[in-house]
């Protein structure tokens, strides 16, 4: 992981012999003072100033690496996404939950994540079809959120949210289905 400090106009360098999990970066979130980087096989949050690396070993990765896939980090919670599934980290308690045991609208990894006022969303690969889920902030609860038929959400391949609006990206020539949050679809 590469970054640029702007009043010196320098690079530095962070690796596994800084104590990144692994070299390969796939996912770096900005969460206040500190900085989530999800690598190939694992966790780690820089915490300010660049100055020390941490390694995040939670029980609710699996064994012998979480191959992630990538995060999420709002005022509550920091998401993670991982092959085997997503967990998140209450920041107030420190505890990390993995969904699966929340929700069973998330049973496995997610295909996208997105957040904006009161909703988190997740595109979640189902045993028939796609869904969307919302995770609303202030119930903390978890919805199956429908959408209109002629959205066609088997092909989506990623998500991103304002709070007025709702972006669902596709791999095929439908493009980006843009949904409206606040009143449902």
């Amino acid at each position: 992981m590469a970054t640029f400090d702007v009043l010196t106009g320098k690079w530095s360098t962070l690796t596994s012999r800084d104590g990144l999990p692994h070299d390969r970066v796939v996912s770096v979130v900005r969460d206040g003072d500190h900085i989530w980087v999800a690598c190939r096989t694992g966790l780690a949050v820089v915490r300010r100033g660049m100055q020390k690396v941490e390694t995040i070993d939670a029980p609710v990765f699996p064994r012998g690496g979480a191959f992630m896939i990538g995060l999420m980090a709002d005022g509550r919670y920091v998401w993670a996404n991982h092959f085997e599934g997503v967990a998140r980290l209450d920041k107030q308690t420190q505890q990390w939950t993995a969904l699966s045991n929340v929700t069973p609208l998330l049973p496995r990894h997610v295909i996208g994540m997105a957040h904006a006022g009161r909703s988190a969303w997740f595109l979640s690969p189902g045993d028939e079809h796609v869904q969307l889920v919302r995770f609303d902030y202030e119930s903390g609860q978890f919805e199956d959120w429908k959408v209109p038929e002629e959205v066609k959400l088997d092909e989506a391949s990623s998500v991103a949210a304002t709070e007025d609006e709702l972006f669902v990206g596709t791999n095929n020539n439908d493009g980006i289905y843009v949904l409206d949050p606040q009143r449902g679809c």
